[in-house]
């Protein structure tokens, strides 16, 4: 009864930000050692996904049960892909800093053929519906079941 990182978590990430090259293309480094670096770079968005779940719900579990492979019980479906999800928006928070430090390196003239204001911008928005997204999820993942899927019902005492 486990939840392993490299197999059940890290595949559907990949597969998620597949078409992000600057996070699997790397200079000089053999395939195995790329991959190594992707799945060392996956183990902290993993780490941050978690706190962000758990900082806006209380779950049925504790994501905190994990040593340093696996997690010490089985995720659920929907667990998986809200983590890889979360994951992604992490992902890509770290993006859109790097975009706004790069913003800073245009002279006037490239400016003036070239918006970066509107790049920044598109891309913030899609940050900020990424994680409008995960924030939905969330308070789905908040409202259910782990196992069943059923809403959570909530019981108010008849007696006073």
């Amino acid at each position: 009864m486990a939840t392993v990182f490299e197999t059940d978590i890290y595949p559907l990430f990949f597969k998620k930000i597949v078409k992000d090259r600057t996070f699997f293309e790397y200079v000089n480094v053999t395939e195995v050692e790329a991959i190594e670096i992707a799945v060392d770079r996956s183990e902290g968005l993993l780490k941050e996904s978690i706190s962000k779940l758990t900082l806006q719900c209380t779950p049925d579990v504790d994501f905190f049960d994990y040593d340093a492979t696996q997690f010490n019980f089985d995720f659920t479906p929907i667990e998986i892909d809200l983590i890889t999800s979360i994951m992604k928006e992490k992902l890509f928070e770290k993006d859109e800093l790097k975009l706004k430090v790069q913003v800073a390196r245009f002279s006037t003239k490239d400016v003036t053929s070239f918006s970066p204001a509107n790049e920044r911008k598109t891309y913030s928005d899609l940050c900020k519906n990424i994680a409008y997204r995960n924030d939905v999820l969330i308070d789905k993942y908040a409202s259910r079941d782990r196992i069943t899927n059923k809403r959570k019902i909530i019981k108010y005492a008849t007696e006073v």
